[in-house]
């Protein structure tokens, strides 16, 4: 069996890292949220991307980072 070098290793834990963040983000993306509307206070679900509150009609525009 041959020893990994730290160059490589380096490169296997960041390809491994980016899969898990790319993953997490899908599935972070594809759920329902619950938020606080930021206008009415009332608590609704929101998917990311637009929405609007079901109590107020404001607008919500719902982003997700992990930065």
């Amino acid at each position: 069996m041959q020893k990994l070098n730290k160059r490589a290793f380096d490169k296997i834990q960041k390809s491994t890292e980016r899969h898990l963040y790319d993953d997490a983000l899908k599935r972070a993306e594809a759920d329902t949220h619950i938020i606080k509307c930021p206008k009415c206070g009332s608590e609704i679900a929101v998917n990311v991307g637009n929405n609007v509150c079901r109590f107020c009609g404001a607008e919500i525009n719902f982003e997700i980072s992990f930065e």
